[in-house]
């Protein structure tokens, strides 16, 4: 969850363009704040905004140290403590990652307490289903505000131009 934005426990989902949140007590809604979203299935061979490279040289640059066994969600993991400098803003981020002994994470937390997510079930088969919603989806996602193009009514003096075979 991100402090300040959005609640604690709320669920993400993209289908194509569309994103979808659900709030733990609500409905799922369509959300266009969730584009800003990473998107975990970017990578070099699908990254067409060419952020998820930037994120990776970002993270190449990182600092980073082990730290001690925990428990997550049950499961032991290994800390590693990180600091980065964002090189947009020239902040200092840091974050810690818990790895588990089979190598995959289980948690990532920001150390500044605005993010935190957790992994689990590695492996287990899942189904993903479309959220289902009350209100008709945006006609362009990407422009929220915007409306379907219309053409004007068509004249009732003037004929539509003959087209030659």
């Amino acid at each position: 969850s991100t402090n300040g934005v959005v609640a604690e426990g709320t669920e993400y989902i993209k289908f194509g363009g569309v994103s979808y949140s659900k709030a733990p007590a609500g409905d799922w809604s369509f959300a266009n704040f969730a584009s800003y979203v990473p998107d975990p299935c970017q990578n070099a061979g699908n990254d067409p905004t060419g952020m998820a490279a930037k994120s990776d040289a970002i993270e190449d640059t990182a600092e980073g140290h082990k730290s001690s066994w925990r428990t997550v969600n049950a499961e032991s993991c290994l800390e590693w403590d990180f600091s980065v400098v964002i090189p947009a803003t020239m902040r200092k981020m840091e974050y810690e990652e818990c790895i588990g002994p089979d190598h995959l994470p289980r948690e990532f937390k920001s150390l500044d307490g605005t993010y935190t997510a957790y992994y689990s079930q590695f492996g287990q088969p899942f189904v993903i289903e479309k959220p289902q919603v009350q209100i008709a989806a945006p006609k362009y996602p990407q422009y929220p505000n915007s409306r379907q193009y219309e053409p004007p009514p068509k004249s009732k003096t003037s004929p539509d131009p003959e087209i030659p075979d």
